[in-house]
């Protein structure tokens, strides 16, 4: 046999070979899998977080300690610079019966009627997020929002 003919039909190697071709892609996939996991876990964070605070409020919290009392129960190891990120937005709006916001100190709703008169506590939560990698179509640089409204009356 020529030696040609024995080094095409020599099998040895050729699992290494392949797995010398396949485990970069593998790899590559199991980072996105593990940075998209991480994205997805502080982003529920954000959302508990605005929960947390519309709960705060309603209950009769004070807005200038909220970051203070909430935000070191969601990041206890965390230093003051990744607390320092987040941006917390309150608001408290009413509503009519039909929808349409109002004054919440006005009592008469439009059309000159007293109907039963909602009132909300907004808060929207956000904070940057840097991914691991740049992925396609997708910017390193994220901004989590979590936002949440709860009914105070």
């Amino acid at each position: 046999m020529s030696t040609i003919t024995r080094f095409l039909r020599n099998e040895s190697g050729v699992a290494a070979t392949e797995f010398a071709l396949v485990a970069p892609i593998l790899i590559f996939l199991l980072i996105g899998v593990f940075d998209y996991g991480m994205l997805v876990r502080e982003k529920m964070k954000m959302e508990n977080i605005a929960n947390s605070a519309a709960d705060y409020m309603v209950a009769g919290g004070d807005e200038d300690y909220l970051a203070e009392d909430l935000l070191q129960n969601y990041f206890p190891d965390d230093d003051e610079q990744t607390v320092s990120t987040i941006s917390i937005e309150t608001e408290r709006v009413c509503e009519c019966e039909s929808g349409s916001s109002i004054s919440c100190e006005a009592d008469i709703c439009s059309g000159g009627e007293t109907d039963y008169k909602r009132q909300f506590q907004t808060v929207e939560v956000s904070r940057p997020y840097q991914l691991l990698f740049a992925y396609p179509g997708l910017d390193q640089e994220q901004v989590l929002r979590g936002r949440a409204r709860m009914q105070v009356r």
